[in-house]
């Protein structure tokens, strides 16, 4: 279940002096709130979504909502939002998502790096996983390779899903029959994506 919603932490308050209050009409002191309202997930703050405020009579301690303000409390109110600043602490979801995105990419970018060096410099047993014409995917494992050619031996298992190669990956999955293909149709097949995935065990 995901627990998501809105909260409200104070960032400014002012007593107003001599301010007729919406509810009992007299003048009085009036406490003046200002809100600032942060979407949370899983109770996170993720970031904020606006401000708000209340104004509270010292003579009859009603609390008014902004919806209900008159026109000087409205005037005060809109004036005391400027300085009413968000808690830094608000925005600790959205940190939190800038830098699982850094992470990933970081990741991905090494990732990448290590495959173009398995490209450019196949050893026998590396797997390259291939993405077939009917969108299933299997893993062909390098048998031997010369200066211009790479044999594999192929897989006979294959899967919907790329993340479930590695379990048909298995020894028993290959029972001798290999192909061979071009070091330059290896290269075209992996910058058409036909080759999406090499793995070095």
């Amino acid at each position: 279940m995901i627990i998501s919603g809105t909260r409200a932490v104070k960032v400014a308050n002012e007593n107003l002096f001599n301010v007729e209050c919406p509810a009992c009409k007299k003048r009085s002191s009036t406490e003046l709130y200002v809100f600032s309202k942060h979407f949370h997930l899983f109770w996170v703050p993720m970031f904020p979504i606006g401000k708000t405020g209340v104004a509270q009579c010292e003579h009859c301690k009603k609390v008014t909502p902004k919806k209900e303000m008159n026109e000087t409390l409205l005037e005060k109110y809109n004036e005391l939002k400027v300085t009413g600043k968000p808690k830094f602490w608000q925005f600790t979801g959205l940190a939190l998502v800038a830098v699982l995105v850094f992470l990933i990419s970081k990741a991905i970018t090494e990732e990448n790096k290590l495959e173009k060096e398995y490209l450019a410099a196949p050893q026998v047993g590396d797997r390259y996983y291939l993405k077939s014409e009917n969108g299933y995917f299997t893993a062909y494992k390098i048998v031997s390779l010369d200066k211009d050619s790479i044999e594999f031996s192929l897989n006979l298992k294959e899967t919907n899903k790329i993340r479930a190669v590695a379990d048909i990956d298995k020894p028993e999955n290959y029972p001798g029959l290999h192909e061979k293909f071009s070091r330059k149709q290896v290269d075209s097949m992996y910058q058409s994506g036909e080759i999406p995935d090499i793995i070095r065990k």
